[in-house]
């Protein structure tokens, strides 16, 4: 313990020292600063050594993890736990980072490679359109190219997403449209490159329909939307494994009844296998569907002229 100092009873007062005892109180503090200094300059030492232990540690550690050990069968159980598994559209996360087939990749080597083997994990592809730019935005022509830029990344990782899935039946939920407004003023450049960008992902979408389990439909219907309609148009006996198919469509009231010609009365309600069918946002009678009815087991219409 440290000595007495001779000043402790002039501590924490407004003693004035003498010159004699200035001399001494700076040579009381010099010795001591040396001691303090000393002391900073283990503890940094000791802090150091700390760190190189603490990271040993954990780094050691992490090669004892559970997760570790769990086989890759039981792992891509795991993984398909992940994915949503009831009938709701709302829990489906789109082609994003947030996909659980994208998180579980970027988490290791393993998980990545093991992913990629896991077709079933690819098996739900979620596609968002994004709406037009409004004609009328100074800016318009910027907006396309990033609505353009947008669109290809959109194709591409549906392209990803049916490659990796390989043969597995699919989720299929797409969302917007083609719809331009009747102000609109476009350049025929534009329109012409917006269909054909929509086109080309819809018709990915398409050509795998024999594949089709589960669809989800929520389009702008429009005159200006014949890719949107090939949906509608899939013969039935190219999609002999659909089984729940939720259908909801926004249009203009005056081309409510051509909309439904082109979409719920068409071949997409007539494949062999629906058991589930949920209609929603127009005025028709259920029974005007051109469906199975034996087959039938659920079937939701929900009328825009009804109240919810």
């Amino acid at each position: 313990m440290p000595s007495a100092s001779p000043f402790a009873q002039h501590l924490h007062t407004n003693y004035v020292p003498s010159n004699s005892e200035l001399t001494h109180l700076w040579s009381l503090v010099d010795e001591r600063q040396k001691l303090v200094d000393a002391l900073d300059r283990e503890i940094e030492e000791l802090a150091k050594c700390r760190d190189q232990q603490a990271k040993f540690v954990k780094e050691h550690s992490a090669l004892l993890s559970p997760i570790r050990r769990v086989p890759n069968d039981i792992l891509s159980l795991i993984f398909l736990a992940c994915l949503p598994h009831n009938s709701s559209r709302e829990r489906l996360t789109g082609l994003s980072a947030a996909h659980p087939a994208l998180v579980v990749s970027h988490v290791c080597q393993r998980w990545r490679q093991l992913s990629f083997n896991t077709p079933l994990l690819w098996s739900i592809i979620d596609i968002h359109i994004p709406r037009l730019p409004d004609p009328r935005d100074y800016q318009v022509d910027r907006v396309m190219v990033r609505w353009g830029v947008h669109m290809q990344a959109i194709y591409e990782m549906a392209q990803l997403w049916i490659s990796r899935s390989a043969s597995c039946p699919l989720t299929v939920a797409f969302s917007g449209g083609l719809s331009f407004p009747l102000y609109a003023n476009f350049a025929e450049e534009i329109v012409l490159t917006a269909r054909q960008r929509m086109s080309s992902i819809v018709d990915i979408i398409c050509d795998v329909s024999n594949r089709w389990k589960s669809v989800y439909l929520s389009v702008e219907m429009g005159n200006d939307d014949p890719a949107v309609a090939r949906f509608f148009r899939i013969p039935s006996d190219d999609i002999p494994l659909l089984e729940n198919l939720y259908i909801s469509l926004f249009t203009e009231l005056s081309q409510e009844e051509r909309v439904l010609d082109m979409t719920v009365r068409g071949e997409l309600v007539k494949a062999p296998s629906l058991r589930r069918l949920a209609v929603g946002r127009l005025r028709f009678s259920p029974l005007s569907l051109p469906i199975n009815w034996a087959n039938i087991t659920e079937i939701s219409i929900k009328r825009s002229d009804l109240p919810t």
